[in-house]
């Protein structure tokens, strides 16, 4: 035991953070990456962006579902891992195509990393204990830890060393997560030393799969102009998998479904902001923003870890007056806190607009004003996140049937992968076309651009607002 939990706790732990550390790195420096080093147009850019962000959030769940049927925690982890390393590696070497394998690589390895390494943590406990929930919240610590990182330590390395240092960075840390991994597996508990395999048979055509899902991938990076066509696809089956849930279920259980789905389609378009930090708005302050600071140019990289930290602060503000407010019984609802979310969402573009206005105003460059409102947008966008997230969990948990509160987490995950598809579909509108050079007028796309963003997110606010009455009577909470 290690302050109270078990040892395997910090183990997975430490994986997570490394995971987080890999995937928030790589997704920080790539887009600089192909528009510096391949000449990709922003439209380009954005597509392989999403196509990363949306595959990274979707494909835990498949990863989940082959772990439960046919390979187990310990296999996927550590095949998953594996993955994680070769891509990598793969990242490290020049040209495109290893650009492309090696993303296909690491989406895989985090499907089948991601999900089954949170799942252990479950199975560390036994049934009731009480210590099950700290558990998950030092676990949810140590994935933000390393999504802090992730752009600080790859974008150092990448002003020190070049575009492929960062990568080297992410294979030493899978190396040690696996060492570490393989090496501590006694501390994993019971369940998972009495886990039953499937037959060889398939355990082999669950491989095929993997292979054929990685050769996918690599044509998705490739051929990023047809990825919408199986977004919306795959969007139209989710939807008829609810629906049929939906149906075999009574009455009151169809009304929390459709609250459900209600909430989570809400939700995607805040997502689809934050999304925004790695795509539009980090090419917005590489080529307009004065990044020095007391002598110090800040790396544009580095700009991802400020919404981390933002949360982590306003987490330590906010909390005290949370508590008040629940002794006074004047807690916001979680369905106000979904719609302050968005307004948070649209709001911070509109200061990320503003942004793109000082830039093209001299008076206003004096001050760097720029630097800081940019700043401010940050802060304002994490402030949304603190009311939102907590708040969607909260209800997906409530409000999902009996007997498919798993599944139901599924879709609220799935729901991230289509923020990232939606979130690269908004950076578009402030995307610069090529040829265009002078910087008033790419200061004028990115804040026509921003300001769209804005007036997209506020609209959806404006009918959640208006559907508030209406939800509030599909939900009636289980006590």
């Amino acid at each position: 035991m290690t302050l109270g939990h078990p040892r395997g706790l910090w183990i997975l732990g430490f994986s997570e953070l490394v995971d987080r550390f890999c995937y928030y790195g790589i997704v920080t420096v790539i887009t600089l990456y192909l528009a510096q080093v391949f000449l990709f147009n922003d439209s380009h850019v954005y597509a392989i962006s999403g196509v990363y962000s949306t595959l990274g959030f979707g494909l835990p769940v498949i990863g989940g579902f082959i772990a439960d049927r046919v390979l187990g925690y310990r296999k996927a982890v550590i095949l998953g891992i594996i993955f994680l390393i070769l891509g990598n590696i793969v990242l490290c070497f020049s040209g495109l195509s290893c650009i492309y394998e090696g993303l296909a690589l690491v989406v895989v390895g985090i499907g089948l990393f991601k999900a089954n390494a949170a799942s252990q943590v479950g199975t560390l406990y036994p049934v009731g204990d009480d210590r099950k929930e700290g558990a998950f919240a030092t676990f949810y610590f140590g994935m933000n830890i390393g999504a802090l990182l992730g752009p600080l330590v790859f974008g150092t390395a990448v002003a020190l060393w070049g575009w492929h240092a960062g990568f080297i960075f992410g294979a030493v840390g899978m190396c040690l997560s696996l060492i570490f991994y393989v090496s501590n597996f006694r501390y994993f508990g019971q369940f998972l030393q009495s886990e039953k395999p499937a037959q060889s048979s398939f355990q082999w055509l669950c491989l095929a799969l993997i292979f054929l899902a990685l050769l996918g991938a690599v044509w998705m990076f490739s051929h990023s102009q047809y990825f919408s066509d199986f977004v919306w696809v795959f969007g139209l089956l989710m939807l008829s998998v609810l629906i049929f849930f939906a149906i075999r279920r009574n009455s009151q259980e169809r009304r929390h479904i459709l609250a459900f789905a209600l909430f989570v389609i809400f939700s995607i378009f805040y997502f689809a902001c934050s999304r925004q930090v790695n795509t539009s708005i980090e090419l917005f302050l590489d080529r307009e923003i004065n990044r020095h600071v007391f002598g110090f140019e800040i790396p544009p990289e580095w700009f991802a870890s400020f919404e981390p930290i933002f949360i982590s602060l306003s987490l330590l503000i906010i909390a005290p007056f949370w508590r008040y407010l629940g002794k006074k019984n004047k807690h916001p609802s979680p369905h106000v806190l979904v719609i302050l979310g968005l307004f948070f969402g649209a709001l911070s573009f509109v200061i990320f607009g503003l942004s793109a206005l000082a830039a093209s105003i001299p008076s206003f460059l004096i001050w760097n004003a720029p630097f800081w409102l940019l700043l401010l947008g940050y802060f304002v966008l994490g402030l949304g996140e603190l009311a939102i997230f907590p708040s969607i969990t909260f209800l997906v948990t409530d409000l999902a049937p009996a007997k498919l509160q798993a599944t139901f987490m599924g879709f609220w995950l799935l729901s991230s992968a289509f923020s990232a598809y939606i979130g690269a579909l908004m950076a578009q509108l402030s995307s610069i076309a090529p040829g265009v050079i002078n910087s008033q007028e790419i200061d004028l796309i990115y804040e026509h651009g921003f300001f769209k963003v804005a007036a997209i997110v506020f609209v959806v606010m404006l009918v959640a607002l208006l559907a508030l009455p209406w939800m509030r009577r599909l939900m009636v909470f289980r006590e």
